[in-house]
């Protein structure tokens, strides 16, 4: 599977139209739904992950790139939203953080609101807390804006990393 997750990224390189890059990004989201059976075996929604991750490289530019970064962005909510494995959670996240690396001007509000509320979920082990965190400093640069850093800061330290005082 490495050689078709490879395979995808040289060709996301070349592609610089957003409408083909997101009809395929859709078409393996929908893989990931089970639109070609359902996937059982963990690796396989890794590396349904991984072409996903791949197609993040693609060359479009712009604000056509800002639109379908968003887009894809927002297509792992549902995703994230229905995972409970916890591997699989934290490997989504850091792909969803190779996307949220390449906005240019802002982070979709259905993202920063979904973001609001990872921490407060059953499937928020330290590990993916980790992982959501990493996937933020990507989103916003490491700049967090106020609302964000208001609602950081009104969350325990010690719940962010499992930690207890």
């Amino acid at each position: 599977m490495d050689e078709a997750v490879l395979a995808l990224r040289n060709l996301s390189r070349q592609c610089s139209d957003s409408s083909a890059t997101e009809a395929l990004t859709k078409h393996l989201f929908a893989i990931l739904g089970g639109s070609e059976g359902k996937l059982t075996i963990i690796a396989q929604k890794m590396s349904v992950l991984s072409g996903i991750g791949s197609l993040s490289h693609h060359g479009v530019s712009g604000p056509s790139g800002q639109v379908l970064n968003g887009c894809v962005a927002e297509l792992f909510i549902p995703f994230l939203q229905q995972e409970v494995h916890e591997g699989t959670l934290v490997h989504a996240v850091s792909v969803l953080a190779l996307w949220c690396n390449r906005f240019t001007t802002e982070v979709p509000k259905k993202l920063t609101d979904w973001f609001k509320k990872v921490f407060s979920l059953k499937t928020s082990t330290s590990a993916v807390r980790h992982a959501y965190l990493q996937c933020m400093l990507a989103s916003f640069r490491g700049k967090l804006p106020p609302p964000l850093k208001r609602w950081l800061s009104t969350l325990p330290t010690g719940s962010l990393f499992g930690f207890t005082y």
